[in-house]
């Protein structure tokens, strides 16, 4: 068997990328074990490593990727695929619920946890070119054993001002493709997929730096969307391709400042929104003190990006005669147990004549999130006509309660 401590620096090395899957394969097999071990077996089980098999993937596409995963799956417990593409990985993620997937966790978190996690289903770790490389390659020139290198890693985790971070690399980049069942009828993207997109990269954008929902939850918090205002230029269209850029543009104690690009395939910005979220705690519902997140790093991300459009305003409803009423079902819950941010937005253009929608467009849209709903709530919808092509949308619950405002802007 090959001694612990050279097996961990086996694996340092790859994972900085100093050596390749190849030549480390070639080192143990020369040094490591005999002719006669089990053939069976790839030469990562017969040095005794954390996983069975480790492919590399740079520059492969999703097809492949997926097909190699669903070959290793069926062959092995634990795999590694190095150099995955961010955005094939999300991609694929989803596809494969029979394992675990632990994106970037690599080889580090394996030596760091010495074999000691067990688990109940196959996990497959796929790394990546991301923030955690480059501070393992900030890192390398003032390393020189395993034991320190770990030693860093952990102290960059906790203390992330101590490495110097671009504006770039405080910009999430998502890719998306515009599918036939998320367009409408004038073959453009549906208001609520592309705000489901724009939570969904926030949600990616905040977990890759170590504040998502999940983590967050372990302390027994969580994000709410409080406001969210859309500007566009155009939709994108079916089978089109195109990506959302997020960053954090402010953090004050109770709530931050997110924005959002959407970038056509030309790279074109076609549009732009702005968001308002809130931390809090999960028994009590109220808001928490974000600068006292993670010792208040989450200032670390704050980004100069330039979001041109207006910030989310104030929006006032006078009427008070419902336009429309329903109550909340099924499909309105969401895991959180209360109506989906993103069925209001449906539910309020649902409001509007198909009529509308085939002379116009939504030009700006916004939502302000006042108060949550349930399962069986009745909800009443109210609505000003503020001038021919914007109106103002009051949504209360059983009768009283103002559950969310919106403000549509026509042209």
């Amino acid at each position: 068997m090959l001694d612990k401590g050279e097996l961990e620096d086996l694996l340092v090395k790859l994972r900085l990328g100093t050596i390749s899957i190849e030549s480390a394969v070639s080192e143990i097999e020369q040094n490591f074990y005999s002719v006669d071990d089990n053939d069976n077996l790839t030469v990562w089980q017969k040095v005794g490593c954390p996983f069975d098999e480790m492919t590399e993937c740079s520059g492969k596409d999703a097809h492949y990727i997926e097909m190699l995963i669903q070959q290793l799956h069926k062959k092995y417990h634990n795999f590694i695929l190095t150099n995955v593409d961010e955005n094939i990985m999300r991609e694929l993620a989803p596809k494969f619920n029979k394992c675990i997937f632990l994106y970037d966790a690599g080889i580090i978190t394996y030596i760091e946890k010495q074999r000691e996690i067990k688990y109940d289903k196959p996990v497959a770790v796929i790394t990546s070119l991301s923030v955690d490389d480059k501070i393992i390659k900030e890192l390398e020139s003032e390393i020189v054993t395993t034991a320190e290198i770990i030693k860093n890693l952990k102290s960059a985790a906790n203390k992330k001002e101590t490495i110097p971070m671009s504006e770039e690399n405080k910009i999430g980049t998502y890719q998306f493709v515009a599918e036939p069942f998320h367009v409408d009828f004038n073959g453009r993207l549906t208001m609520g997929v592309l705000g489901n997109h724009l939570l969904n990269c926030a949600g990616f954008h905040a977990s890759d730096r170590g504040f998502g929902i999940a983590t967050l939850n372990e302390d027994n918090y969580t994000w709410v969307l409080s406001r969210l205002a859309i500007e566009l230029d155009e939709m994108p269209y079916q089978y089109g391709k195109f990506s959302v850029q997020t960053w954090v543009e402010n953090v004050y104690r109770l709530f931050t400042d997110r924005n959002f690009a959407v970038i056509d395939k030309d790279g074109k910005k076609i549009g732009y929104a702005r968001s308002v979220w809130a931390m809090i705690n999960l028994n009590t519902r109220k808001p928490a003190d974000l600068l006292a997140l993670h010792g208040g790093s989450i200032v670390d991300y704050i980004c100069d990006e330039p979001c041109p459009i207006e910030k989310p305003s104030r929006i006032k409803v006078t009427s008070n005669q419902p336009v429309a009423t329903l109550t909340a079902k099924y499909s309105d819950i969401d895991i959180n147990g209360h109506v989906n941010s993103i069925r209001y937005i449906e539910h309020i253009l649902d409001l509007f004549p198909i009529e509308l929608y085939q002379t116009k467009r939504i030009r700006r849209f916004e939502m302000a999130y006042v108060a949550e709903s349930y399962f069986g709530d009745e909800l009443s919808f109210f609505c000003d006509e503020v001038s021919e092509n914007e109106f103002h949308v009051e949504v209360k619950k059983n009768g009283s309660e103002v559950v969310c405002r919106s403000k549509v802007i026509f042209e």
